[in-house]
């Protein structure tokens, strides 16, 4: 077992499974994108949900030490339906009370009048886009709200678990441009620092390369090749990757199997592949050409499998599917004889 697993979780069952999905990713690359992947691996802050969930008890303690009777703990806006503040939220709430400020209506602006101050919560900040967004809703609406009383600054105190250091320079930049506002910030764990790749400290000259070259071969979008807004952060959750954390960390737009998903985070290869545990090892050990999606497509057509399975066990699109059957047969991996797919002369060289 790799040492960053044993650092990543003490849990044995997730070890195991993150054991076997991080063989079956590096296995898919050739040598120099091995290596770097398994340098950057043992970087990485992996954090399961047992180790969040402390994290977030321990933050729970502090904010109830700050919690008076004209405090009010709100949660960030956020510009999409499926986000980790779901996990983080419901781990959050008990003795506390979240609320969601979906709009300012007549009750929210009478609190404000009355000196209501805002405690606003967040497991993870990386840019600062979402505070900013928030921010700027609440301050128009509030100031343009009929019933709207100015007297002295509203008390905000931003309190996230992880912030980076982007976002706490965005953080000064922008928490004096509110005339309705004071704000202050408590973070609970040590800022994320930034630059993981071209800072020079982590990768040399040569890994960076060989980093822009496997972000190109995965075809990361350019936005998030080093992650958004450029922050290069390596953090993953069980539940969720930070799109601040570096994009061939997280990025599955193609054929290739990724360990981590946006979304859902760590994604164990048994639960989404509908191939049993050992066959997929030993369809791995069949594979000559790692680095090629033609030797598990070719594997798969031979085994009988339809078009549908096969797109759902390489997570790719019918158009992708023709595409890889059209080539398959043009490059003679794989031929077709009475109405069955079966070897072709040159298979030897990928299987």
């Amino acid at each position: 077992m790799y040492d960053f697993i044993t650092k990543w979780t003490s849990i044995p069952q997730l070890q195991e499974s993150l054991d076997m999905a991080v063989n079956l990713y590096v296995d898919q690359f050739k040598k120099d994108f091995q290596q770097l992947i398994l340098k950057i691996f043992n970087d990485v802050d992996f954090y399961d949900a047992y180790a969040f969930k402390v994290m977030v008890d321990q933050h729970k303690v502090k904010l109830l030490s700050s919690i008076n009777e004209k405090t009010k703990i709100v949660s960030l806006i956020r510009d999409n339906n499926i986000h980790n503040s779901d996990v983080f939220l419901s781990c959050l709430n008990g003795e506390i009370e979240i609320f969601k400020i979906i709009d300012v209506d007549d009750d929210f602006v009478s609190e404000i009048n009355n000196g209501m101050e805002l405690i606003i919560v967040d497991d993870y900040s990386g840019s600062l886009n979402s505070l900013k967004k928030f921010l700027d809703k609440i301050h128009e609406k509030i100031s343009h709200h009929p019933l709207f009383v100015k007297q002295e600054k509203i008390n905000i105190v931003f309190a996230p678990i992880f912030i980076t250091n982007f976002a706490l320079d965005k953080f000064s930049e922008i928490k004096d441009k509110y005339n309705l506002f004071a704000i202050s910030l408590e973070h609970f764990r040590e800022v994320r620092p930034a630059q993981y790749v071209r800072s020079g400290i982590h990768l040399s000259e040569i890994e960076q390369q060989i980093f822009n070259d496997f972000s190109a071969f995965l075809k990361v979008k350019k936005e998030y090749i080093y992650g958004y807004k450029d922050i290069e952060d390596i953090i993953i959750f069980n539940h969720f990757v930070p799109n601040n954390t570096l994009g061939c960390l997280w990025w599955n737009k193609n054929y290739y199997y990724s360990i981590f998903n946006r979304y859902h985070g760590f994604e164990e290869f048994n639960n989404y592949s509908i191939l049993s545990k050992e066959k997929q090892e030993f369809f791995q050990s069949l594979i000559c050409k790692i680095n090629s999606p033609y030797p598990l497509f070719a594997i798969l057509i031979l085994c009988g499998l339809n078009k549908i399975t096969i797109q759902k066990i390489m997570k790719i699109t019918p158009s992708k599917y023709d595409s890889l059957l059209q080539k398959s047969i043009q490059k003679s991996i794989i031929t077709r004889v009475d109405g069955k797919y079966i070897k072709s002369y040159r298979i030897n060289e990928y299987i």
